[in-house]
């Protein structure tokens, strides 16, 4: 299917069928081995049609999401994209592209590979492709196995369905010709016996079109073949290997020798949980003794060292796997030259993805974890391997660029660590791996020109961190641990540093406020919580502003685009009862000076029509009770009992306090005042 969507002649062929109009072409592959939600689901196949649709037919759009789009033109928001669209949502807004395609002046072409690998109930998937292609101004190519419910919904017309063991008969038959040839034995077996081609077509009537079966055949053959092995022998072994794939999996995996099974399925347990990449040395590492990582150091290793340990990893994981694990260097081009690239960038993976299938089988499960121990936790195993590679990585530079390996291995560290978090492991594990993991980074300092690069680069510097926060190591673990929701770490750490500065405490509480991976969801009500409960103050000051209005802040902007979290009301709650002030100025200046539309509704409760201007000077500064106010419903309000009943006849501005009285003349008095700053009578 990619080989379709990515031919050179793809889109002069259709355009024979589109004439003058657009050609918009679309694509998308499942695959349930992928280790985001995304790549199986319905979400993510429809999230990157409509990208790949609307980017390349932007006319598109105004119909699409008519709501995102009205947000976008009247300037209410000025990036509406950072919308998390529900599946129901994105459902609603095919529905809707769907009725304008035949009114539409633009073709569609849409592949879609891999319906099987779909996570989820199939006949979603067959609904949303009779939907799809029930318009005149659609063309689809679908590819999946012939499994019942496709076959009934789009291969009962046999002239238009292709199988593509019809198709590779001949490419496979040149692999196999090409590759037993170039063998000498082959060569010399073929000069003494004519029937080596019998063998070459017993081979390709047994693939079915499967290429990686034609692989491994081979590969045996290969193996046979340097024993001496005679035609007849050939054909025997050929006919003993399984035809299905499963089931040659399984057969290789009982040729692992008995006294490396227990290394081999920590090896399998290892690939099938890591939550990306794992690189040749952090295997290596995994294979030493528990003493030996327990007692090791923080600092570079020489290439040589390195170098013999990688040599010595690949040899053990062809002994214990059987080459079902491969070796792969996936170097970007700038670190190909570069010494130490194995180190970050030589990556173990599965031979094939049908390799990790056949090992997620529940079977398959109960049997690797019968082999490799009760004692063993493929989670543990991987920390405690990333960490050693982060201790001994070598001191170049160019390692800790932004988004480079160093910044790759701690992203990976810190989801390995929530996974502890949420499983039985000990609590005192997890905080000994990040304790470890801030001596680590710290020995490194000095290859990194702002330490916080290593972190989080998705977000910029807030206004309300200061330089010095962004170079203490300590801060950052933290802060990257309460937007992992380590609550673990973020407990202890707190409980043995009561005198951690009030500033950095609020910078945390904020982190939590403000999350970047997740949004607010439960696990970030219970963060902000267990920071109010260690004394992260709601009132601390962030410059000009408090976590408390920052959050405040943050909800008015959320209302406008229509993406109010739904435990705002709890956050709010647990902030007023840790003395979150009721009366702190939250200045929306900032805001309406940007024009929006959706905040003058807002503040006028709904209010179409403009306001007068002393409206707008008036709702420059308000106090937080009354953003509260605005962003609740009344009923929620009453649930708030008194904790916004504190005296409100104060407005906090600055270092100052304006009474009530006198607020309506100042408000004025700045609204009226002409270009010379008189009042005109």
């Amino acid at each position: 299917m990619k080989f379709i969507c990515e031919h050179k002649d793809l889109a002069t062929n259709l355009r024979r069928w589109s004439k003058d109009d657009q050609l918009v072409i679309a694509c998308f592959f499942f695959w349930n081995a992928g280790r985001h939600a995304l790549q199986k689901s319905q979400e993510g196949q429809l999230r990157s049609i409509f990208y790949q649709v609307l980017r390349q037919s932007p006319d598109m759009i105004s119909y699409a999401s008519p709501g995102l789009w009205k947000r976008l033109i009247s300037g209410e928001s000025r990036d509406p994209f950072t919308e998390n669209l529900t599946t129901v949502q994105l459902l609603d807004t095919l529905q809707t592209i769907s009725m304008h395609l035949n009114m539409s002046r633009a073709r569609f072409c849409f592949f879609i590979d891999g319906l099987d690998e779909y996570e989820g109930n199939s006949n979603d998937i067959v609904r949303l492709i009779e939907l799809l292609k029930s318009s005149p101004q659609v063309k689809m190519c679908i590819s999946s196995r012939p499994w019942n419910e496709f076959e009934k919904a789009f291969g009962q017309d046999q002239s238009k369905k292709l199988y593509m063991q019809d198709l590779t008969k001949k490419d496979i038959r040149l692999y196999i010709r090409d590759t037993l040839e170039e063998d000498i034995g082959f060569q010399e077996l073929k000069r003494r016996d004519n029937r080596s081609l019998d063998l070459v077509k017993d081979i390709v009537d047994a693939a079915q079109g499967v290429f990686l079966w034609v692989f491994l055949v081979v590969r045996s053959l290969l193996e046979g073949l340097t024993n001496a092995d005679r035609i007849v022998d050939l054909q025997r072994r050929l006919r003993l290997l399984p035809t299905d794939l499963n089931e040659y999996f399984e057969r290789i995996l009982f040729t692992v020798d008995n006294f490396y099974m227990k290394e081999t399925a920590q090896m399998f347990q290892i690939t099938l949980k890591s939550l990306g990449p794992l690189s040749l040395i952090a295997y290596w590492f995994i294979d030493q003794d528990k003493s030996y990582l327990g007692n090791l150091e923080a600092g570079p290793v020489s290439q040589t060292t390195n170098d013999a340990r990688l040599a010595q990893m690949r040899k053990r994981l062809n002994a214990c796997c059987k080459g079902l694990l491969e070796v792969r260097l996936n170097s970007p081009l700038q670190f190909r030259s570069k010494a130490h690239r194995d180190f970050f960038y030589l990556e173990v993976d599965f031979l094939h993805r049908t390799v990790r299938d056949f090992l997620q089988n529940p079977t398959m499960q109960i049997m690797l974890e019968t082999w490799a121990g009760e004692a063993f936790h493929a989670n543990i195993a991987i920390s405690e391997a990333l960490l050693a590679q982060v201790k001994t990585a070598p001191k170049e530079k160019a390692y800790f660029i932004p988004n480079g390996p160093m910044h790759s291995i701690l992203k990976l560290i810190f989801r390995h660590a929530e996974v502890l978090e949420l499983s039985e492991a000990s609590w005192s594990l997890e905080i000994c791996l990040l304790d470890e993991l801030q001596s680590a980074i710290t020995v490194h300092k000095a290859e990194v020109k702002h330490i916080a690069d290593l972190f989080l680069t998705s977000r910029p510097k807030h206004r309300c961190h200061r330089d010095e926060d962004y170079r203490n190591v300590k801060y950052l673990v933290l802060r990257e641990a309460v937007q992992y929701g380590l609550q673990r770490y973020i407990s202890k750490s707190l409980d043995q540093q009561p005198s951690l500065l009030p500033k950095l405490k609020g910078c945390l509480l904020f982190d939590a406020l403000v999350p970047i991976y997740k949004g607010l969801s439960a696990h970030q009500i219970e963060m902000v919580a267990l920071l109010l409960e260690k004394g992260c103050d709601p009132n601390a000051a962030l410059g000009n502003e408090t976590p408390w209005t920052l959050f405040l802040k943050l909800q008015i902007r959320s209302r406008i685009l229509d993406n109010t979290s739904e435990h705002m009301v709890a956050i709010t709650k647990n902030m007023l009862e840790h003395d979150a002030d009721v009366n702190a100025n939250c200045s929306l200046g900032e805001m309406m000076d940007q024009g929006s539309p959706g905040l003058v509704r807002l503040l006028g409760h709904g209010k179409e029509t403009e306001p007068p201007n002393c409206f707008f000077g008036e709702m420059r500064e308000r106090s937080a009770a009354d953003i509260v106010k605005l962003l609740i419903t009344d009923h929620e309000v009453r649930g708030l009992g008194n904790l916004l009943a504190q005296p409100s006849h104060i407005l906090q501005v600055g270092k100052g306090t304006i009474p009530d009285t006198n607020r309506r003349k100042r408000f004025i008095k700045m609204i009226f005042k002409d270009k010379k700053g008189k009042i005109p009578h």
